[in-house]
């Protein structure tokens, strides 16, 4: 049975952009291994804001310094 985690980062500086390309490159191992799956659903930071999707946001966009798309919900 597959457990998928939602993710929300307080803070996407260098521990947060590092922490999203590891859960990234392990995406793999943790779902054959361990069964778990995640989503990144919010951020926030001084420079992006607050950005939440429930289906989940776009992280390779977000470690670009993209904003996600479609258009994130800000919460302020």
């Amino acid at each position: 049975m597959s457990q998928t985690y939602r993710i929300a980062f307080v803070g996407f500086g260098n521990v947060g952009h590092a922490l999203a390309r590891l859960l990234q490159q392990k995406s793999q191992t943790l779902s054959e291994r361990h069964s778990i799956t995640w989503r990144l659903t919010g951020v926030a930071s001084r420079s992006l804001g607050w950005l939440a999707d429930p289906v989940g946001l776009d992280v390779p966009h977000l470690l670009a310094g993209m904003p996600h798309s479609p258009e994130p919900r800000r919460l302020a």
